[in-house]
């Protein structure tokens, strides 16, 4: 697997902590819905449970247990998604993504699918599979500065400049407030030797982060006209 280089606050990292935090987000109990008793739908919601509660205690193994019996008797998306956040806990990056592949297939539609699945590949190291993914999820929701700006990412690293400012300028325009997709946005700038464009994205970051020592450092390496450390 190639090794990718260090632009701002590793980014392998970013798009793994993202990760978490977006499954953690997906990860309440949905409401059941009103109709006939269904004795099998109620025992897959029991093993779920089971499985939230031992997932809450960080008894992952437990919870991969209870998931598997629940997916036995049903096989639904949010099955699925419980037991790729689990893999993920558990490193299992190959098996996560055969959960959250399921998960497509079973709700195609559903944009998170596809950004849980692309933040895998970008973890991996797999851009160009990140970028389809990616893409996907922006036209189901086209206004979600994030994740174009995640995509930008994915653009730079392989090298299509010109499509990752767009995906960072779109980013800033949707959410001007969003730091991370103003310094992506520098990142690239300064690997361009825009160093005056890029010297005003990290002020505007600078602004509404003003401790994020990486920012500082960057811009200073701007102001002399020097390369990002490794780029």
């Amino acid at each position: 697997m190639m090794k990718m280089r260090r632009y701002g606050p590793r980014p392998r990292r970013a798009a793994a902590a993202a990760l978490l935090a977006l499954l953690a987000s997906k990860a309440t109990l949905a409401q059941q819905e009103e109709g006939e008793i269904d004795t099998s739908a109620i025992a897959a919601e029991h093993f779920l449970k089971r499985a939230m509660s031992h997932s809450q205690n960080k008894n992952y193994e437990d919870a991969l247990i209870e998931l598997d019996k629940a997916l036995d008797i049903e096989s639904s998306a949010r099955a699925h998604r419980m037991r790729g956040a689990v893999h993920l806990r558990l490193g299992n990056r190959l098996l996560a993504l055969s959960d959250f592949s399921a998960c497509i297939d079973l709700e195609p539609d559903e944009p998170t699918h596809y950004v849980t699945r692309a933040l895998i590949y970008q973890v991996e190291g797999n851009d160009e599979r990140a970028v389809a993914d990616y893409s996907t999820a922006i036209a189901l929701k086209p206004n979600n500065g994030k994740w174009h700006s995640n995509r930008g990412m994915s653009y730079m690293r392989l090298g299509s400049f010109e499509q990752a400012e767009e995906d960072f300028d779109r980013a800033v325009k949707l959410q001007p407030t969003y730091a991370e997709g103003i310094f992506n946005r520098a990142v690239l700038r300064h690997r361009l030797e825009r160093y005056e464009e890029a010297i005003e994205d990290y002020r505007l970051v600078l602004e509404l982060k003003p401790k994020w020592s990486d920012v500082r450092r960057n811009m200073q390496l701007a102001k002399a006209g020097r390369p990002i450390d490794g780029s």
